[in-house]
């Protein structure tokens, strides 16, 4: 092989492991996107909306809890880093929160699993704990 012929391959290795590397740096960020978005809807927002982070399969299985107006968290903190291969993702967050009406505060830990879909993002691929 010619060292010409050599180089011209070993460039165009070297710029397909940068693209992949590229794109998992691109879900990467996405992902951490996703996770923030998700835990700002649970801290900040509204419980229920978010069942919008479910996958689509996922979703048509699981029924939003009524009592979820009456549960207020309190506290939303990532326990570990998010650990990515390809196109899953999973991390565990601890979760404190209120019954509102009883003013009785829990905890949990929410061992999130994520699935990347072309087009449509990271969604989550477990069910959301419940509040109990």
């Amino acid at each position: 092989m010619s060292p010409r012929r050599f180089f011209a391959i070993l460039g165009t290795l070297s710029l397909l492991a940068s693209c992949q590397g590229m794109q998992f740096k691109d879900k990467q960020n996405t992902l951490e996107d996703t996770l923030h978005a998700y835990g700002s809807t649970l801290r900040w927002g509204n419980i229920a909306d978010a069942y919008g982070f479910l996958t689509p399969e996922l979703a048509k299985q699981v029924q939003v809890p009524d009592n979820l107006a009456n549960i207020k968290v309190t506290q939303y903190n990532q326990l570990s880093s998010p650990v990515m291969k390809d196109t899953e993702a999973s991390v565990s967050v601890g979760i404190r929160y209120i019954h509102q009406d009883r003013q009785v505060e829990r905890s949990l830990t929410d061992k999130q699993e994520w699935r990347h879909f072309e087009g449509m993002g990271w969604r989550r691929s477990n069910p959301i704990p419940e509040f109990r």
